[in-house]
């Protein structure tokens, strides 16, 4: 393989990948990783984006098109299933039968891969300024470009949009990893990596960052390492347990709201942990648009509440405590 080869996945003794100056999938031995060999190769529509392995599968994202290529015989790979995307990908994550792919202006799309000669796109949401990263846990999609954007992807085939943070530079890649988000950035001038706290997943909270050496345009978490892509710096290996307080032990990601809900994504009840129950007070329940859609009163001797979701619909809503350590907000997604 050489400097211009755009991606590669890679397993056991093979590796994928594709090069200019032709959109050929190139299938390397690497037994002896100082004497790569080319043994196979099979046309492809374009250079790819990304590259996903999964099974006897390898997932191709490119430019407008999404291809299936069976490489279970990796000398003989083929191309036996495709589908057209509508703009430029960038990058992708897969998540047992779907591909969630970061499409520039496009946003968000997720392709079912469940028949691999007929994968479709059975979901889609536009975002603001496009989607350029894409990383998953749980039921979340995180998807960068200027921004960070939490999507719900509990229903594929109707994803919507949750929550957005701003990020100080351009979000070019994400990873998750151990309760954590990884964003990999780029200004144009420097990079770095910054961390989010997304034990409660709809709601990630910033806990550190690290400067990279170069722009970050790939990462990768392999527990408890994160990798990543720099460029002409090469690749830079993380320790994500002492990284300079990138990652700090759990007990130190404390919310930084005061209010711990949980389950967060929940169903038809959800229990509230906070100092300020202690000292009596309300619970007051928005949805997104700030009409009131429950309200509890809160014992001043409760550890807890339990509130009823039942009759609520699915969607973010804001939680509102009033109560003996004053004022404490939090968010809450019902599935």
């Amino acid at each position: 393989m050489e400097a211009n080869d755009r991606c590669v996945a890679a397993r056991d003794s093979f590796a994928y990948t594709a090069r200019p100056p032709q959109p050929v999938l190139r299938a390397v031995l690497v037994t002896n990783p100082t004497q790569p060999i080319q043994v196979a190769a099979c046309s492809t529509f374009n250079f790819p984006a990304d590259l996903v392995l999964n099974g006897s599968f390898l997932y191709y994202a490119t430019d407008n098109r999404f291809q299936v290529i069976d490489v279970a015989r990796p000398r003989q790979p083929r191309v036996v299933g495709m589908c057209a995307l509508p703009g430029r990908t960038s990058a992708m994550n897969v998540s047992e039968t779907l591909a969630y792919v970061a499409n520039g202006i496009a946003g968000l799309q997720i392709i079912d891969v469940a028949r691999p000669a007929a994968p479709a796109v059975v979901g889609e949401l536009a975002l603001p300024n496009g989607a350029i990263g894409v990383a998953l846990a749980d039921t979340f999609a995180y998807v960068t470009s200027n921004n960070l954007y939490i999507v719900s992807i509990a229903e594929p085939t109707s994803p919507y949009l949750i929550d957005s943070v701003v990020l100080p530079k351009f979000g070019w890649s994400a990873a998750t990893g151990d309760s954590f988000l990884f964003v990999g950035s780029w200004d144009g001038a420097s990079g770095d990596i910054r961390l989010f706290d997304i034990r409660n997943p709809a709601d990630p909270v910033s806990v550190g960052s690290l400067v990279a050496p170069d722009g970050v345009r790939r990462l990768a978490w392999v527990g408890p390492h994160l990798f990543a892509a720099c460029g002409d710096a090469g690749v830079l290996v993380v320790e994500t347990t002492a990284a300079g307080g990138v990652a700090e032990p759990r007990a130190r990601v404390r919310s930084v709201l005061g209010i711990d809900i949980a389950p967060n994504p929940a169903g038809d009840w959800a229990m509230v942990r906070a100092p300020a129950l202690s000292g009596g007070g309300s619970l007051r329940l928005y949805d997104v648009s700030g009409r009131e859609v429950l309200r509890a009163a809160v014992d001043r001797q409760a550890l807890c509440l339990k509130l009823n979701l039942a009759d609520l619909g699915a969607g973010l809503y804001l939680v509102r405590l009033n109560g003996g350590s004053g004022v404490l907000k939090g968010k809450l997604v019902k599935r």
